[in-house]
This record gives C-alpha cells, structure tokens and sequence, in this order.
C-alpha cells in the first residue's frame, strides 16, 4: 500500500535510550499521533500538545478506573461524587466535561441525553483499554462542537504481533470488588480482529462521605463487551468494524434538595440502570492519489434512574453519523487533508425530546516549511439545523531547532452547541440559545536530553464568549454575558535513576475563572504528581506515584489533599503477571466534590497472563 503517510499507530524508535517510555513524563518525539492531525503525523511535526499513553504504561498500573490513571495527567483533574460506577466527568485544563470530545474505536461517545453531552469515563477501567491519545486546547476545527478542552481517543484492546493472542485478567480487593476479562486478538497480513469481554462489581463504599455518618454501601457492576476487526480485501481497499456494548448499575448518593439541611445529609439513595452501545463500519481505499476512509458510526445510550423511591426517570440518547476523510500530497512539502460528515442527534426523557441534524465540511494542511519549520493550518463549517452555522479554525508551528529539541505555537477557534437539554427541556428549554464561542492559545517547548532525560513546558489560555448557564431567575438556561478564561502552565519532566529505572513528574497550574471573575469550582489551582517507575529484580517491577492537589473551591471548603498509589508486578513467567496495587496508601481522607467521600486505602491482588 502507498499510503500518503505512516498509517501504523506504533511508537517510532525511542528516544530514550535504555529508558522506555512508559511514565507519566516521558514522552516521545518521534512517536506517531493519529489523532492530533487529519492524517497520522510525528508529534514532534503537528505543534500541539499530545499526551499519549502506550497500552504497557496501562498494564503497569493494574486494572483500576479509568479516572484515577488519567488524574494524574498534566492539565487533567476529576470530581467524582462516589466510588466505582459513579459519574466522572473530566476536567482538562480546568474546563468541564461538555468542553472536552472523546472517542472510542472512532466512534463519539458523548452523551446526547445528558444536560450538557459528554462521556462520563466513570464506567471504564483500564482493563478494556491499550492506547489513549489526549490532544489539548481548541480541537473544534478538527471534531466540531465540544472539543474547545480538548478531544480524547481511546483505542480497546488489539493484537500487538502477527498471530493470535489469547489474555485474561483476573483481579479482587477491597470492598469485595471482583473483576475478570478476557480477550482474544489475532493478526494477519492481511488484517485483525479483535475482541474483549470484561466483568466487574463492587460492593464499594458510601457515595456520601462515610466521615459524616454515612455508613451504607454503594455498589457498582458492569459488563462490556468491545470488538474490532479489518480486513485487507485487495491491495487498494481495507474494510472494518469496531464496536462495543456495556450494561451497569450504579448505586450512589443525592442530597434530598426538599430540606434545608447541610451537606452531611440526609441523602437520597439512588440507582441508575445504564446500557450503552456503540458501532462504527469503515472502508480505506489507498488510489494512486487519495487515501479515502469512508466510515458510518452509530452511538446509543439510555439510563434508568431511581432517585429514592420518589421519582423515576428515563433518559436516552442516540447519535448517528457519516464521514469521509481523503488525504493527499500536495508536491513534496504539503500534506492536504480535506471532508465531510452529516448526520442526527437525538435525546428524550420522562417530560420532552428534541433532535436535530447537523453537518460539516473541514480541511488541514500539514506544510514543511523547511527542514527544521512546520506549519498546520485547519479550518471547519458545521451546520446545525436547531440553532445555525459556526466557522473555527486552527494554526499550528512547529519548530526545532535540532533534533531533540521543539518550540510550538498554536492559536485556535471553537464552538460548543447547545446541547438538546439545554434547547428543547419542557422546563427549562430555552429554543434561542447560541453556540458557546472560544479562542484557545499554546506556547510551548520540549527537550530531551543526551542522559535520556526530558521535560516539557506548556503556557496555554482559553477565552469562553456566550456561556450557557442555568438562570435561577427565570428556571431556564440562558446566554451569560461576559467571559470566562482559564489559563495557566503544564510541566512534564523525567528523569533517569539507572538503566531500568527513572522518576517522572508533572505540575499544572490553573486559574480557571467564569464571567463574573469568580473561580471555577472543582479545579485545582496547583495539581502536583510525582512517581518513580523500573524494574526492582530481574522479575519484579514497580511504579509509585504521589499527587498533591491545593487550592480547591466548592459550594464547601475542599482541603489540599497527598494521595499515594503504587502497584507491584511480579512475572510468574513468560506469559503471566501477578500484582499487588494499593490505591491510598496513607489512608488519605479527602474529598473532590463537596460531601461525597472517596476510597480509604485500599488493596487489589491480580492475575495477568496472555498466551
């Protein structure tokens, strides 16, 4: 196949010498993003800031929430009101969830039937994972509506060699959590397919924090089910598939609104039966002049909730979509990427429905410049029939002055759509609203040094105009005058100790500030993670990691907070893994969401064996 570029999402030859790149920190130049671009690119080439997180980094830690792993990311923070199962939404630079667009296996996963769509990642472990990319700042002229954070791709699992791999999973622990998977992947020269089958439940803990009296448990189980597969069907045209299924029931917490009372109580018990599902069919054709992906993707989600007895709700949202992407050389310097996606969304509950349909038409050029000066320049129509069009755009540089060094610039425009809720909801509905608007700018600067070590620094704000609030006067969403800012500086650095051992680290600070000038709540202002990672015997591995959060703001005094994690790894043989992970180590007690309580120390033994 003649493809424009390198089409393999594999890592190029490491950086780092004797050091792999597995940390937090460390990072990879030359690696291969397929996410920050149209077209697979060098991250070193596309000017943004990439995160990527390799499927061994995954297996260091175990199989916990998704959400745990991630917070310990620079620029990325969570609040979380409960144990496993509970709503997660992320936060990226100090902006909310809805600011942030995800995908799973190229499907979206955001959440049409939610107030304001977004993917709650309460619900996921890194056990059904093996790659992740996080792109930050404005992404609209990339993915449209949302992506003003940043987007999130995540990849299931897949075969990492020719042939076929057998894995299973097994792990136990606290709060008589059990978990077991199993997947089975084989690869050809002609293609792979892929498939996964993971189960999990929990009694866990009190979503209201135990420390203010409350006592009962509030369990989680989760079944998900994820399959890939392509084909090579000649040597011009690849077909595939990608797919998953996921039944939960969550238990957790709500303040009963009716009263007067304080934060500690009472609370509700709630229960929320969720099952989600999602599809998405593709064809590459590789002609003599464009490598053209035509895709079809379909994404469902419906909640059942109980909220104490006194009120019943159904919730459901669908979204179906299709897209085509071609990419080209344009002479020797210029990578032209250019398409067009249409398709609905739609929601209901228990008091209204809406739907709209929406549609795109976007292009990038990846430009070398010269030897050592790239240059991506990005621009994007979308069209939505319930409330018009939005124009965004992004320019990108890349410098490097030599080999191990690069200096980024970016400037970008965004959009989010008022959601459904927010549109069309029986009582608060309000039919004029107007897309929210961005500015998102990046300066930034990478090295890695002649020892293996390396470091990175990000200077980054985000200006929001026409924010979409809740108005109490009037019980009814409506365009907030003003504008909301968040800003701030990443730090991301390793270091090696020994040949197979190195300490990691990353700080973000962040003053995230809405209209009014007031901070928003549930970002921390600094947000500090230190760890060290390598091989302690010949069998043995390890990887220990402190984060320290300051500064937090809610409706209630948050306290900064030191929460210590580590895993153990110890290979059984060739083919299995047995590890020890303990989640809090100090036995932390510390909050993310004013009156909900997080997990005490906890202790998980596991079994990881492919074959």
């Amino acid at each position: 196949m003649n493809r424009p570029l390198v089409v393999l999402v594999a890592p190029a030859v490491a950086a780092f010498g004797a050091i792999p790149a597995l940390a937090q920190g460390a990072f990879d130049l030359d690696e291969i993003t397929a996410f920050a671009t149209l077209s697979p690119t060098e991250i070193s080439r596309t000017g943004a800031t990439v995160d990527i997180v390799t499927e061994e980094e995954l297996e260091k830690v175990g199989a916990q929430p998704l959400s745990d792993f991630l917070t310990r990311r620079a620029g990325i923070s969570f609040a979380t009101n409960g144990g496993p199962g509970a709503a997660a939404p992320i936060r990226v630079r100090g902006l909310p969830a809805a600011y942030v667009a995800v995908r799973i296996d190229g499907i979206d996963v955001t959440d049409p039937s939610l107030p304001q769509s977004f993917f709650d990642f309460g619900r996921l472990s890194t056990v059904d994972v093996s790659r992740i990319e996080i792109v930050k700042g404005s992404q609209s002229a990339l993915f449209g509506s949302s992506a003003v954070a940043g987007a999130i791709d995540i990849t299931t699992r897949r075969a990492s060699a020719p042939g076929t791999e057998v894995g299973v999973q097994a792990e136990a622990g606290s709060y008589s959590s059990y978990l077991g998977s199993v997947s089975i992947a084989t690869m050809t020269e002609r293609g792979e397919l892929a498939f996964t089958l993971s189960r999990s439940t929990t009694d866990g803990f009190s979503a209201a924090d135990e420390n203010d009296g409350n006592t009962e448990d509030d369990g989680f189980e989760s079944t998900r089910l994820t399959l890939y597969a392509d084909y090579e069907a000649t040597d011009i045209l690849t077909f595939g598939l990608s797919g998953f299924w996921e039944d939960s029931t969550v238990e957790f917490d709500a303040l009963d609104f009716g009263t007067s009372l304080p934060l500690d109580g009472p609370y509700l018990t709630e229960q929320t039966e969720s099952e989600s599902s999602g599809a998405r069919v593709f064809a590459e054709v590789d002609g003599e002049a464009v490598f053209s992906t035509f895709s079809l993707s379909y994404f469902e989600n419906t909640r059942d909730s109980d909220f104490g007895g006194d009120f019943t709700g159904s919730f459901t949202g669908d979204r179906t979509m299709a897209e085509y992407i071609g990419t080209t050389s344009v002479g020797s310097a210029t990578t032209l990427s250019f398409g067009a996606s249409a398709g609905k969304e739609s929601y209901s509950d228990d008091f209204g429905e809406g739907e709209r349909d929406l549609a795109a038409v976007f292009a990038e050029a990846m430009i070398a410049a010269s030897p050592s000066v790239d240059i991506s320049l990005a621009g994007r129509y979308d069209d939505y029939s319930d409330f018009g069009d939005f124009v965004s755009g992004r320019f990108a540089l890349a410098y490097r002055p030599d080999e191990a060094t690069v200096l980024r610039a970016l400037v970008s425009t965004g959009f989010r759509a008022p959601s459904l809720f927010e549109l069309n909801d029986a009582f608060s509905g309000n039919p004029d609203l107007l897309a929210e608007e961005s500015t998102s700018y990046e300066l930034g600067a990478e090295r890695v040094f002649g020892n293996g070590a390396a470091a990175q620094i990000t200077l980054f704000r985000t200006e929001i105009d026409n924010l979409i609030e809740f108005d109490f006067g009037t019980f009814a969403y409506a365009q907030t005058p003003g504008t909301s800012t968040t800003q701030g500086v990443e730090l991301t650095g390793n270091v090696p100790l020994s040949a197979s051992a190195e300490f990691f680290g990353n700080y973000t600070y962040t003053d995230a500030r809405g209209p009014d000038d007031e901070r928003l709540l549930r970002v921390p202002r600094n947000d500090l993670t230190i760890g060290v990672q390598g091989d302690i015997t010949e069998r043995m591995n390890g990887i220990l990691t402190v984060q320290y959060a300051t500064d937090i703001e809610d409706i209630a005094e948050l306290d900064d907070y030191v929460v210590t994690n580590a895993t153990l790894n110890y290979e059984v043989s060739d083919q299995a893994t047995v590890y020890l992970r303990v989640a809090n180590i100090f036995d932390e007690q510390y909050q993310t969401v004013a009156g909900y309580g997080t997990s005490d120390r906890a202790f998980y033994v596991g079994l990881r064996a492919n074959f």
